[in-house]
């Protein structure tokens, strides 16, 4: 059966949808390390009151997913404008459901957040790369370390405007070979060669860097880049945000 995607601003999220987004978060999202000071190997879960508070400010955007009259998948975004830049979508939270992934949920979700917009920067904090692969898919464009490294600056003020779980403290990291941040958030990273190599083909190769254990890939896409062709993008199909 088709997915039907829905869209709504952040503080209009009536509070029984927010409980089924908790609901899928804390069942789907991803396992705390073995090495996480509270419940390691346990799933992450997260109450409503924290989804919540990402869509409070009037840039919250979310997206979601339904089949069968269920949640299946959401993404909530910030959308901001920069002076003298544009627009930047950052993508606070991603979560498909384990049965719906492989199915491009994912990219349909980001791209029902910013449709054919033409915002200065898109992109997402995460340590799954396949999250990075539906960005994306989304925009057409491939995250670059060197593109990063340019504007992260601009990106770093952005979230320290916006996004609750960047700081003055949080280590940024990025050059020509790497684009990473220190979340200090403890996923389970036991799958992630795996996943890397499913990420990673001959004409799409891995060009994001490592990354240890409590910390994401910086992963942004901009709109004066070159656009890739659908056909490439087909390349990797294998999302699991």
């Amino acid at each position: 059966m088709a997915y039907k995607f829905e869209w709504l601003p952040g503080p209009m999220v009536p509070d029984e949808l927010i409980e089924q987004m908790s609901a899928l978060y804390s069942s789907h999202y991803g396992r705390w390390s073995l090495a996480a000071k509270r419940n390691p190997g346990g799933p992450v879960r997260l109450p409503p009151a924290r989804i919540k508070e990402l869509l409070i400010p009037d840039a919250a955007r979310l997206a979601y997913a339904i089949q069968d009259s269920e949640i299946v998948g959401y993404a909530i975004a910030i959308q901001a404008k920069v002076p003298d830049y544009g627009f930047i979508s950052w993508v606070t939270q991603l979560v498909v459901h384990e049965d719906h992934r492989q199915r491009n949920v994912g990219k349909l979700l980001l791209f029902a957040i910013w449709t054919f917009t033409d915002h200065f920067a898109w992109g997402l904090l995460t340590a799954n790369p396949y999250a990075i692969r539906a960005l994306e898919k989304a925009t057409r464009r491939r995250c670059q370390p060197t593109r990063i490294a340019r504007n992260h600056r601009k990106l770093r003020s952005f979230a320290l405007q916006y996004v609750k779980y960047v700081n003055e403290n949080t280590f940024i990291e990025v050059n020509r070979a790497l684009a990473r941040i220190n979340t200090e958030f403890p996923i389970d990273h036991s799958t992630l060669p795996d996943m890397l190599a499913a990420a990673t083909t001959p004409s799409v190769p891995w060009v994001m860097g490592p990354i240890k254990e409590g910390w994401e890939w910086f992963a942004f896409t901009f709109q004066d880049q070159e656009k890739i062709g659908l056909a490439p993008l087909r390349a990797h199909e294998g999302e699991r945000p």
